[in-house]
């Protein structure tokens, strides 16, 4: 599985990703073992053996992501990040991926609001050129001028594509309208009037201030022996550390009253919609039953959400909830779509599902049901060295524990229904809602008077 592709699916759920059958009790399993070591110039590293196959991984997640982009740079990190394997010390962008062509590997690169993920991964019997290989890039990216214009010209068709995607797009909106004001309304992408005039001198200055190996954490995952530890050593003894700017604090203030917006834009057949509030940042001690809270809200198919707004009133194919949670802040939001002459209905029915989910909390049956489902699914999130290692790497980003995985079940288990019920009437807010429409206003008619007063923006 390619690393982008799992960060989606551990963000999306906290943890996990495919769900299994059946609860597992808290002695069901133990860690693999981890070992931790971190170098003289500040590079913390985790080991975790697998000899089951001859493959071996390495991925590094830095602490630093779209978040650090300077205010009116926003892009630049991903940016950076994009060009890594674009050309490294001497080598062309083509050499690089022949590189990797000629190991059977490639190289994966992602950014987050909060973080920045680079991995890569082999068959064990190449272990020495494929870390070489990854060091490389890591520690002398050339950021060559025409790979810079390459890239930003990739981005900005990638921008201006995403208006014609209306998933996608009202999802980036909703966030910049949910987190005003902070550096997680910002696109991670950025923009077309940000992104056009950075150069290749901001890339530079981006790579130098935060691309320090003690602002990173390295694993190394799979079928190696004792001389990897030297071996890490020598691949990346030459990387210089130095002071790291922290990253920047955020903070939303909460809206007084429900918000209400529509992003109008003709020819679109369904409109799409997002409901949510603020929320708590991934290291807060409610942060568990919150989660178990929101299985239960809209996190899984048999969620209040998903009964009542699709299948008892045929609303809609699908509705979820999902709760966001980052350095300093978070977030619980509510997407689904409909037809555009259902939109009023769809709101209304989806924020009394809400405000009754506040006021009179869950049964015992839903609490079983939502445990089970998130126990379940844990094993799934630990079964492979490579998800260990993402889940304890992000852990170290957030300030969290490693007890958080080794006594998850535990802790899951040990929620009461008096405990969820008074975390639900805390943190879910009826009255602090921001409801974003995206939809061709001309089709909805007058229906959207039933809803509140919106804010209305024509594309």
């Amino acid at each position: 599985m390619k690393w982008n592709s799992l960060i989606g699916i551990l963000l999306m759920i906290g943890l996990s990703s495919c769900a299994t059958s059946s609860p597992r009790s808290p002695q069901a399993f133990r860690l693999r073992p981890v070992e931790q070591r971190t170098y003289r110039n500040g590079l913390k590293v985790l080991f975790i053996p697998d000899h089951t196959l001859p493959k071996i991984s390495f991925a590094m997640v830095l602490p630093s992501g779209a978040s650090a982009d300077p205010k009116g740079e926003e892009g630049l990190m991903s940016l950076m990040v994009a060009l890594l394997d674009q050309g490294a010390a001497a080598k062309s962008a083509m050499q690089v991926a022949d590189d990797f062509a000629q190991l059977g590997s490639s190289f994966h690169a992602s950014v987050a609001q909060d973080y920045t993920v680079l991995s890569t991964s082999g068959l064990s019997q190449y272990h020495s050129e494929l870390l070489d290989l990854f060091a490389e890039i890591v520690t002398k990216p050339a950021f060559q001028n025409e790979e810079v214009e390459r890239k930003k010209s990739q981005f900005l068709s990638k921008i201006q594509q995403l208006q014609d995607q209306p998933g996608p797009y009202a999802d980036l909106k909703f966030s910049q309208e949910l987190y005003q004001g902070s550096v997680y309304g910002r696109p991670i992408l950025g923009t077309e009037a940000t992104l056009g005039p950075l150069s290749r001198t901001q890339v530079i200055k981006q790579y130098f201030e935060y691309f320090r190996p003690n602002n990173a954490i390295l694993a190394v995952m799979g079928d190696f022996d004792d001389n990897m530890r030297a071996d890490i050593g020598k691949a990346f003894g030459g990387w210089v550390k130095a002071d790291v700017t922290p990253p920047p604090k955020s903070f939303v203030q909460a809206s007084s009253g429900n918000q209400y917006k529509i992003i109008s834009k003709p020819g679109l057949k369904q409109a799409q919609i997002h409901i949510g509030q603020l929320g708590i940042p991934r290291n807060h001690p409610d942060f568990l039953k919150l989660r178990l809270a929101n299985v239960i809200l809209g996190g899984d198919f048999a969620s209040r959400l998903n009964q009542k707004v699709r299948d008892d009133l045929g609303l809609t194919y699908s509705i979820s909830s999902q709760l966001e949670t980052y350095r300093d802040i978070g977030g619980v939001d509510v997407s689904t779509f409909t037809r555009q002459d259902k939109v009023a209905e769809t709101i209304l029915n989806s924020i009394k599902v809400i405000r009754d989910f506040q006021e009179k909390g869950v049964t015992e049956e839903e609490l079983a049901s939502a445990k089970a489902l998130m126990i379940g699914q844990f094993p799934a999130a630990i079964e492979t060295v490579d998800r260990l290692a993402l889940n304890m790497m992000l852990l170290r980003v957030y300030g969290v524990s490693d007890s958080y995985l080794r006594d998850y079940i535990k802790n899951v288990n040990a929620i009461t229904l008096k405990d969820l019920n008074e975390t639900i009437a805390r943190y879910i807010k009826p009255d602090q809602l921001k409801v974003l429409v995206y939809a061709n206003e001309k089709e909805l008619g007058s229906q959207l008077k039933s809803v509140g007063k919106f804010q209305s923006q024509a594309l």
